[in-house]
């Protein structure tokens, strides 16, 4: 499996380009014995129409359709149909009770029989690798490998791609100060900037500055949004 690692990481690590990468990925996701696969970042932030972004060879108007599902509903919908609480393994039939349309497009597009994985980058996003092929169900020897595979794939691809979106740079980029740290902690429990003040023997109008920084770093208009997406983010 190390060896696996590092080829891939050597592969990625030659790619100047983003096509590039998603060849690679294809090539792999190939090997494992699909013809399709998805790959898509969800920002945590905005809450409302949060940006997404997909690569890979499933067609863009479905993947964003199945997605919005996958990522609103999962719970509900698709995880009953996995027999792992980490790795998603659905088919045509199954998404034909979440979805009949979305189902016989899949069967349209070769997405009979697939899997999909989400996890969580350092920036709060969503990460998700969806594979596909148009034969053959998933067997449970396959399964146990699928997932451990998918979740380097995805860790490794992710570490490669610009997954920074408009707007708000990711969690590593947006760096708060310590201070501004201390502060937004301190809000989030409920304190005003009096209180905030008297907690860290500052002044009131240090607190309220630190603020005002902190709520441009974000991109937001009030103490409550900077709360918000500090935690969305994993700031605090």
């Amino acid at each position: 499996m190390y060896e696996w690692i590092s080829s891939l990481s050597r592969q990625l690590n030659f790619c100047e380009s983003e096509e590039g990468r998603v060849e690679v990925l294809q090539s792999l996701i190939s090997s494992f014995g699909f013809e399709f696969f998805c790959f898509s970042i969800r920002s945590a932030i905005p809450f409302i129409n949060p940006k997404t972004r997909i690569f890979g060879s499933y067609p863009v108007d479905w993947a964003e359709r199945y997605l919005n599902i996958y990522h609103a509903r999962d719970s509900e919908l698709f995880i009953k149909y996995s027999k792992s609480s980490l790795l998603v393994i659905w088919d045509h039939v199954s998404m034909a009770t979440v979805d009949v349309a979305l189902s016989e497009e899949a069967i349209g597009h070769g997405l009979r029989y697939g899997c999909t994985l989400k996890v969580r980058d350092f920036t709060n996003s969503f990460l998700t690798l969806s594979v596909a092929r148009p034969t053959t169900a998933i067997t449970l020897s396959e399964e146990q490998e699928l997932g451990i595979k998918l979740r380097v794939l995805i860790e490794v691809f992710g570490e490669y791609m610009n997954i920074r979106q408009d707007g708000v740079s990711g969690a590593r980029e947006t760096l708060l100060t310590e201070r501004e740290r201390q502060i937004l902690q301190w809000t989030a429990e409920g304190k005003s900037s009096a209180e905030v003040a008297m907690i860290l023997s500052i002044c009131t109008d240090t607190v309220n500055y630190h603020l005002n920084n902190v709520k441009n770093k974000l991109g937001v208009t009030n103490k409550t949004s900077a709360v918000a997406y500090g935690v969305a983010l994993g700031l605090i």
